[in-house]
């Protein structure tokens, strides 16, 4: 019944590609939406130096699903991937990954020790990071068959996307256990003010 109902899904909006990325907008939007509820950063009753957990992780959730959207339609808009298949679905399928894990986890993420929807969003940023690295090879082999200025810009912007990533999993595993291993010790120890004795939650409030 359910393999019925996609496949009659599928048809009606021409491709699997066309109803994914419906799909995605929809859910975009619907968190948007709810954004204007829980989540007004610039709107706090009580300004601080610190972060508002709660409204950071729905904006982070929401702005996850964007990116993956961003990079699939950097994929048709360069044809990166006309000639291989997997890349292209990999963004895909990697992209309604991205999206739905981040906003459940968003949603539900009020505090550092939520786990569990914390780690939701940890799985998305793995999405993300899947995406990124297959739209910087796409888009290098798309710059490098058409010699293109604006091919290969936007494949720099998509390693530099990835880095990104890479720092933010850097900064997300040193406020989890801190000083270990000893390649994150330069940073803990010019800030060691924000991290716990044990390495584990940073003393910053949220």
């Amino acid at each position: 019944m359910f393999r019925l109902k996609m496949a009659g899904l599928v048809k009606r909006f021409g491709s699997t590609e066309k109803l994914v990325v419906v799909a995605v907008l929809v859910w975009l939007g619907l968190l948007t939406l709810g954004s204007t509820l829980v989540a007004l950063p610039f709107f706090d009753q009580a300004p601080t130096a610190g972060p508002n957990w709660s409204n950071t992780m729905y904006l982070h959730g929401l702005l996850i699903g964007m990116v993956g959207l961003l990079g699939l339609i950097s994929m048709d808009v360069f044809q990166a991937g006309h000639r291989s298949p997997l890349m292209h679905n990999l963004v895909l399928w990697g992209t309604l990954g991205a999206a739905l894990f981040s906003g459940v986890g968003g949603i539900f993420d009020h505090a550092v020790t939520d786990t569990v929807f914390l780690w939701l969003q940890i799985i998305s940023f793995f999405f993300l990071d899947e995406i990124l690295l297959t739209l910087s090879i796409a888009l290098l082999l798309r710059a490098a068959e058409t010699h293109r200025l604006a091919a290969w810009a936007a494949s720099f912007g998509a390693i530099g996307g990835f880095f990104a990533a890479v720092m933010g999993h850097a900064a997300g595993w040193t406020l989890e256990f801190g000083d270990w291993p000893k390649i994150f010790g330069g940073v803990v120890n010019r800030r060691p003010e924000i991290f716990s004795p044990i390495g584990r939650f940073p003393r910053l409030t949220f």
